[in-house]
């Protein structure tokens, strides 16, 4: 994934340099709402992933399933990461949308 953004760099370091694009049409797309809200839910999963609540938070909705279902580990911790994941999405949308 490193060789992706490197690689994304050093293009439009090249489009800089031969003046193709200028630095402020370079870097304007950065600072786009949309940007900034995936940036934070990379920043904010990786916080649950880094102080273990998806640990804590996994078994403990999943171990009162009904019907004496049994969920496979990697369903106890993808699931609620991915529902964190969506409410972080839709709060940090909805913040964006209404500061205006």
């Amino acid at each position: 994934m490193l060789r992706g953004f490197v690689l994304r760099g050093f293009v439009l370091r090249g489009f800089v340099l031969r003046g193709s694009l200028s630095p402020k049409d370079a870097f304007a797309g950065l600072a786009s709402p949309a940007n900034i809200t995936i940036a934070l839910l990379l920043v904010v999963s990786q916080g649950v992933i880094e102080t273990g609540l998806k640990q804590w938070v996994g078994p403990a909705l999943f171990d009162i399933a009904p019907c004496g279902y049994r969920f496979s580990d990697d369903m106890k911790i993808g699931i609620p990461l991915g529902l964190l994941t969506v409410v972080v999405a839709v709060l940090a949308i909805s913040s964006l949308t209404h500061a205006a």
